[in-house]
């Protein structure tokens, strides 16, 4: 008893016209061996996240975590609205009407720390960029351009 099967080979050197129909196995195979090719020649060595990446993770969560609190510090050192009442009775010399100037400063601190979190944490991810696939993340480019951003506002339009 002899088994005669048809074998398909598919040469991907070869440009062809694919079909758009999706009951084409012919099609599939072609994905599926290109991509098989593209696996077969990359060699995954690394083993999960080591300690400059778990650092840099801390960092940039840290970095976060001053933004909000410059956030609440940015709310006690604004000066307070005057509702339409208060106006209405004549109590607006109640509310404070400038800013507070030892949250301000530490505002400041707080927004310069995050800048130079944020930039630290850059600098280390770009020596740590290896590959052509490796990519910035957004967060830490996110966090410095708002911290500097804050940190330029308040510098020129509170303390300056």
């Amino acid at each position: 008893m002899v088994l005669k099967t048809k074998i398909n080979v598919v040469n991907i050197s070869e440009p062809r016209m694919l079909q758009a129909n999706p009951a084409d196995s012919s099609v599939i195979r072609y994905y599926e061996t290109k991509s098989n090719m593209k696996k077969a020649n990359f060699v995954e060595r690394r083993h999960g996240p080591d300690f400059r990446i778990k650092f840099m993770r801390v960092l940039t969560i840290f970095a976060w975590s001053i933004l909000l609190l410059s956030l609440l510090t940015f709310e006690y050192a604004r000066p307070e609205l005057v509702p339409g009442y208060a106006k209405y009775k004549g109590l607006e010399e109640l509310f404070r009407a400038e800013w507070d100037i030892t949250l301000s400063n530490l505002l400041f601190s707080e927004l310069l720390l995050c800048c130079l979190i944020s930039v630290v944490t850059i600098v280390l991810s770009q020596t740590r960029l290896k590959r052509a696939t490796d990519r910035q993340k957004f967060n830490q480019i996110f966090v410095f351009i708002v911290s500097i951003t804050a940190c330029v506002y308040v510098w020129l339009e509170i303390l300056g």
